[in-house]
C-alpha cells in the first residue's frame, strides 16, 4: 500500500491508478518519523517494567526474606513496613511485605510482633494451620510440640485455622 501511495508521485502511474482510495490516503498521511520505530517499543517495555515493579506484579520473583535464630539466640528485626519483630531462640521467620500485602510465616519457635498500623494492608501471620490477622497490635505467637499459642499484649486479633474443621 505504501508503494502504491508512492507511485502516485509518478506521472506515468498516476493516470493508470486513478483516484486514490481511502486506505491509500490514510497510509500516506500516517507516516511516522524514523525515530518512532525505536522509541515506541522502548517506551512500551519501560512502561511494562515500571508498572510491574510499582504494583508488585513481579513479587513472585522476589522470594520471602528469612530470619533464623539458633540455640540461646534472640534476634530483633524491623520489617520494611516498620513492624518490629523479636524472634526467640531456635525460631525461623519468613516474611513478605509489598504494597498490597504484609505476611509473615513462623516456621517454628516463637516471635513477638509489634505491628505497624495500616488498615489498608492487614498483617497476617501463619504458623502451621493457624493464621492470625491484625491491623496494628502487639502479640506473641508460639509453636512448641505441635501446639500453637497466641498471647495478645495490646489490641485485638483475628485468629483462625486454615484446615476444614477450623473455627
Amino acid at each position: 500500500w505504501r508503494d502504491l501511495a508512492a507511485m502516485r508521485n509518478s506521472e506515468r502511474y498516476r493516470a493508470l491508478l486513478g483516484k486514490p482510495t481511502l486506505r491509500e490516503r490514510l497510509v500516506s498521511t500516517l507516516r511516522a518519523p524514523p525515530w518512532a520505530a525505536v522509541a515506541a517499543p522502548t517506551a512500551a517495555v519501560a512502561l511494562i517494567v515500571w508498572l510491574g515493579f510499582s504494583v508488585d506484579a513481579f513479587s513472585f520473583l522476589r522470594p520471602p526474606t528469612q530470619v533464623t535464630t539458633h540455640v540461646a539466640e534472640v534476634r530483633e528485626t524491623t520489617l520494611p513496613d516498620g513492624t518490629h519483630v523479636v524472634l526467640g531462640a531456635e525460631s525461623q521467620l519468613s516474611f513478605e511485605v509489598t504494597q498490597r500485602m504484609r505476611h509473615a510465616t513462623v516456621v517454628g519457635g516463637d516471635a513477638y510482633f509489634a505491628v505497624t498500623r495500616d488498615s489498608a494492608r492487614p498483617f497476617t501471620v501463619s504458623i502451621g494451620d493457624v493464621q492470625v490477622r491484625v491491623v496494628g497490635t502487639q502479640f506473641e505467637i508460639r509453636r512448641r510440640s505441635g501446639e500453637v499459642s497466641v498471647a495478645v499484649a495490646e489490641g485485638a486479633l483475628d485468629v483462625s485455622r486454615t484446615d476444614a474443621a477450623g473455627a
